[in-house]
């Protein structure tokens, strides 16, 4: 690809950017219809740890550039 478009290569840490990124962005919960209030709570839990998640492994890769 790197030829085609006439773009530099990625490094690492921008590769793995990118992974997460897109990662972040595609990833779907699908809920099943009758939950019970403890799977709501772990889904709740998820949706605010992921993206804490995500923004810290992303500080600890950007510490490597």
């Amino acid at each position: 690809m790197v030829p085609i478009f006439k773009l530099p290569p990625l490094s690492l840490p921008q590769a793995i950017g990118v992974s997460m990124t897109i990662g972040y962005l595609s990833h779907q919960i699908t809920p099943s219809q009758k939950q019970t209030e403890e799977e709501q709570k772990k889904d709740l839990f998820k949706c605010f740890m992921l993206p804490v998640l995500v923004l810290c492994t992303g500080w600890i890769v950007h510490l490597f550039t």
